[in-house]
């Protein structure tokens, strides 16, 4: 995908890429929650999306079904 500018708003960064996808940054109290959203579907079908995470972090599987990353020996 092209470079994008950021828009912040509050304690959110919202990215607007190409066909509709936005890419959203949530800074909360436990963390920061990465958002895609489609404004329309883009075909049928399963959506998949693959990226990769570069971290000297901890990833483990999360209560809510997402990622948690945690440094070594934080809970």
């Amino acid at each position: 995908m092209p470079p994008v500018q950021p828009a912040a708003e509050g304690t959110a960064v919202t990215y607007t890429r190409t066909a509709g996808l936005t890419e959203r940054y949530l800074v909360q109290e436990d963390g920061v929650e990465q958002l895609f959203e489609l404004a329309f579907p883009l075909g049928s079908g399963d959506l998949v999306l693959t990226g990769r995470v570069e971290t000297a972090l901890i990833g483990a599987p999360a209560a809510d079904g997402g990622l948690a990353f945690r440094q070594d020996g934080a809970e």
